[in-house]
């Protein structure tokens, strides 16, 4: 089964029902998560608070061609800022 809806996960329609808040984490290298795939799933999440960060080149995970340590920083930063304006922090 696939990532989406061509096997048994579905999760581009599941995501319309969720209302919270969404940060999308996702590298445009990722091999097991393509970003066309990313992209979809983030355009179909329905919540006013949503928000994505795609790092150019980037694989899948922290190792193996994943987030480069010297952009480690990127996301954590990103995810902070996202965490302090969503609420889930306070």
């Amino acid at each position: 089964g696939g990532f989406l809806s061509a096997g048994r996960f579905e999760n581009d329609q599941k995501i319309t029902c969720f209302g919270g808040p969404l940060l999308v984490l996702s590298g445009s290298a990722d091999q097991l998560f393509p970003i066309e795939d990313v992209q979809r799933l983030f355009n179909n999440a329905p919540g006013p608070d949503n928000d994505i960060m795609i790092l150019d080149g980037v694989g899948h995970g922290i190792s193996g061609g994943g987030i480069p340590e010297a952009s480690l920083s990127l996301w954590m930063d990103k995810l902070d800022s996202f965490l302090d304006n969503a609420g889930a922090c306070r």
